[in-house]
């Protein structure tokens, strides 16, 4: 099993990061990474879901803060230390074969990748809670997360079964902070009716 995931990685990886590239993607990918740059994205989004969800603002935050913070530890502090698996980059058996684009971290370990777990987490929450507004482009929060995900092996940092590692747990945990969301603003909504009442 471990020598065909080890296939998958190898065949995927180089043709990722070696075939499959153009010049704009040596200066977009690396550019993807960086949370920085999405800064812009992320101000447009609390001030949107500030005129959704007006009073319930604070719960979607909480909810968000409560995934990205879950995909965080989960991927580097618990994950990460188990498998011990080493980054392309690092891996003396293999960093021959990698393109760098970036400067290689010389500490963590690779799976699960961290970008890929924090970007389908809150990807997910994204979807979830602006669907109802956003209707079908709604799906655009996963390939923005997908796209972010891609960088990783294209820069030569992750493998892919690093990624979709990540992937399903940033999945699962944002489908966790979608339905937490949900019962928060139940039990909101609830408490403000007998208020009224």
């Amino acid at each position: 099993m471990l020598m065909k995931v080890n296939r998958f990685d190898t065949y995927f990886f180089d043709l990722i990061n070696q075939k499959l590239v153009f010049q704009i993607g040596d200066i977009v990918f690396p550019e993807l990474r960086y949370a920085n740059n999405w800064l812009p994205l992320y101000i447009i989004l609390i001030a949107l879901a500030i005129y959704f969800y007006k009073k319930k603002i604070w719960l979607w935050l909480l909810c968000v803060i409560v995934v990205i913070a879950g995909c965080d530890v989960i991927s580097s502090f618990v994950i990460k230390p188990l498998v011990e698996r080493l980054r392309p980059c690092v891996n003396p058996d293999f960093k021959e074969h990698v393109r760098l684009l970036i400067p290689c971290p010389s500490t963590g370990y690779s799976f699960t990748s961290s970008h890929a777990s924090n970007h389908f987490g809150i990807g997910f929450f994204f979807f979830a809670t602006f669907k109802p507004y956003f209707k079908k482009y709604a799906c655009l929060f996963f390939l923005w997360a997908a796209l972010i995900s891609y960088s990783q092996i294209y820069v030569g940092i992750h493998y892919p079964t690093d990624i979709i590692g990540g992937m399903l747990l940033g999945l699962c945990l944002g489908y966790i902070g979608n339905q937490l969301f949900q019962k928060l603003t139940q039990i909101y909504s609830q408490s403000n009716h007998i208020k009224q009442s």
